[in-house]
C-alpha cells in the first residue's frame, strides 16, 4: 500500500472516532471515553485490520476483537460502583468506534464506515430529542405503527408481483402497494403534524405525496377533513400542493422519456403549477391570519384501513373497466387509453406517449392525450373527495380545480379546433 495513501486512512480513522467522541466529551463530563479516547480506539481497531492483512493471519483480528470486548466488560464492571460509571451504551458506543476502526481499513468499506459514524453521531446528539418523542408516543400510535409494520413489510412482500386474472389486469403487489401508499401519506400527515405543527404538516406531507402519487394524497386527506372540520383550509392546501406537485412530476417525466416533447408541455403546465401555487399561498395567509390552536389537531391515530382498502378495490374495477374499453376500441384509441387509465395513474399515460410521439403518433395527438389524463384525473379527485370529505372541502377545492385547469382546458380547446 502506498505511504500517503495508507497516512490518509490513519487519519479518516482517527477522523471518525473523534466524529463520535465530540458529543461524549462535550455532554458527559467526567467520561473517561473523549474525542482521544475513541479517536484511538478507532485507530487500534484499524492497525488490527492491518497488522491481520499484512501477516495474512485472520485469527489476528479475531483475537483483537475477543481482546477489546473483555476490556470493555472489565471497564464496565470496575466502573459500575464508580462515580465516573460510563453506562451499558457507551461501552457499546466503544466497541461500535472500535469497529468502525477495523472496516476503515478496507477500500470496500470505508463509504459505509463513514456513514456509520455520522449516524452514530446524530444519534448521539440528538439524545434529548428521541427521549421526548418516545414519551410523546401514544399507545394506540404505537399499536397503530406496529399494525402498519405488518401491513408493509411483512404482507407486501408475500404478495406476488404479477398479474393474476386472465385481463391481465389484477397485480396483488401493485394494489397492496396503493394500500400501503395512502396510509403512509395519512402517517406523514399525522407525524409533521404532531411534530411541526398541524398546517406545516399537512402541507409538507401533501407535496410530498403528491410526488408519488396526487390520488393518494386527495383520498386520505380528504377521509381526514371529516374528523377536523376546522382544519378544512389545511387540507384544501395539502391537497392543492399535491396536485401540482405531480404536475410537476408529469413535467418531469416528459423531460426524462422525451425532452423536445417535454418542452412542449411547459407552458400549459408550468402555468397550472403557478396557479396552484398562488391559491395555496393566498390560503396559507388566510389560516395564519385566523391562527387556529394547536388543539385542534387530529388526536386520534389515522389508521384508516378501511377507507384505503375501499378506494383500492375501487381502482381495480375502473381497471377492469378500462381493460374492457381498451378491447373495443383497440390499441389505437390513444384517446381511451388517455381516458381510462388516469384514473389510476397518470405517471404510465405521460411515460407512454413521450415514448410514442416519437415512433407512431403526432404531436398534436399526444398534447391532447396528455391534457385528457391530466383533467379526467382531477375529475376523479374530485369525485373521492366528494365522497370521502366534508362539503365545504368539496366546495374550495372545486374552485381551485377551476382555476387551474384553466391553462389546460383552453391549451385542449385551441388544439381541438
Amino acid at each position: 500500500m502506498d505511504f500517503l495513501i495508507f497516512l490518509l486512512r490513519i487519519m479518516l480513522a482517527l477522523a471518525l472516532g473523534g466524529l463520535i467522541g465530540i458529543d461524549r466529551q462535550k455532554n458527559k463530563k467526567g467520561y473517561p471515553a473523549g474525542i482521544r479516547t475513541l479517536a484511538f480506539i478507532s485507530l487500534l481497531g484499524f492497525l488490527s485490520s492491518f497488522v491481520s492483512t499484512e501477516i495474512n493471519n485472520s485469527y489476528f483480528l479475531i483475537i483483537s476483537f475477543l481482546l477489546m470486548f473483555v476490556l470493555l466488560i472489565v471497564g464496565y464492571g470496575v466502573s459500575f460502583n464508580s462515580k465516573y460509571f460510563f453506562g451499558f451504551t457507551s461501552t457499546i458506543i466503544m466497541f461500535l468506534t472500535f469497529l468502525i476502526g477495523v472496516i476503515s481499513f478496507y477500500e470496500q468499506f470505508y463509504y459505509f464506515a463513514v456513514s456509520l459514524s455520522i449516524i452514530i453521531s446524530l444519534l448521539l446528539s440528538q439524545k434529548t430529542f428521541i427521549h421526548s418523542l418516545v414519551s410523546n408516543i401514544k399507545d394506540n400510535e404505537l399499536f397503530d405503527a406496529l399494525k402498519f409494520g405488518i401491513i408493509a413489510f411483512i404482507i407486501l412482500p408475500l404478495l406476488p408481483n404479477k398479474t393474476i386474472d386472465p385481463f391481465n389486469v389484477i397485480n396483488p403487489y401493485s394494489l397492496w402497494l396503493l394500500v400501503v401508499l395512502i396510509l403512509s401519506i395519512s402517517y406523514l400527515g399525522y407525524l409533521l403534524s404532531k411534530f411541526l405543527g398541524k398546517n406545516k404538516g399537512i402541507y409538507i406531507s401533501g407535496f410530498i405525496g403528491g410526488i408519488i402519487s396526487s390520488t393518494a394524497v386527495s383520498s386520505s386527506l380528504s377521509l381526514l377533513s371529516k374528523k377536523n372540520e376546522s382544519l378544512t383550509d389545511s387540507y384544501v392546501i395539502g391537497i392543492t400542493l399535491g396536485n401540482i406537485a405531480s404536475v410537476l412530476m408529469i413535467l418531469i417525466e416528459a423531460f426524462l422519456v422525451n425532452t423536445s416533447f417535454g418542452v412542449t408541455l411547459i407552458l400549459p403546465l408550468i402555468s397550472y403549477f403557478i396557479l396552484g401555487l398562488i391559491i395555496s399561498f393566498v390560503l396559507i395567509k388566510k389560516v395564519e391570519k385566523r391562527n387556529i390552536s394547536n388543539a385542534d389537531l387530529i388526536s386520534e391515530s389515522p389508521f384508516n384501513f378501511l377507507p384505503a382498502i375501499k378506494f383500492t378495490l375501487l381502482i381495480a374495477i375502473i381497471l377492469y373497466i378500462s381493460k374492457i374499453a381498451l378491447m373495443i376500441f383497440g390499441n389505437n384509441g390513444i384517446y381511451a387509453v388517455s381516458f381510462f387509465s388516469s384514473f389510476a395513474s397518470t405517471t404510465s399515460v405521460i411515460v407512454t406517449i413521450s415514448t410514442l410521439v416519437k415512433e407512431s403518433i403526432t404531436s398534436q395527438v399526444a398534447w391532447i392525450s396528455v391534457a385528457i389524463c391530466i383533467l379526467v384525473n382531477n375529475l376523479f379527485k374530485l369525485f373521492l373527495i366528494k365522497k370521502n370529505g366534508s362539503k365545504t372541502l368539496f366546495i374550495s377545492l372545486l374552485k381551485n380545480y377551476l382555476i387551474m385547469n384553466i391553462p389546460l382546458i383552453t391549451w385542449l380547446v385551441l388544439l381541438i379546433i
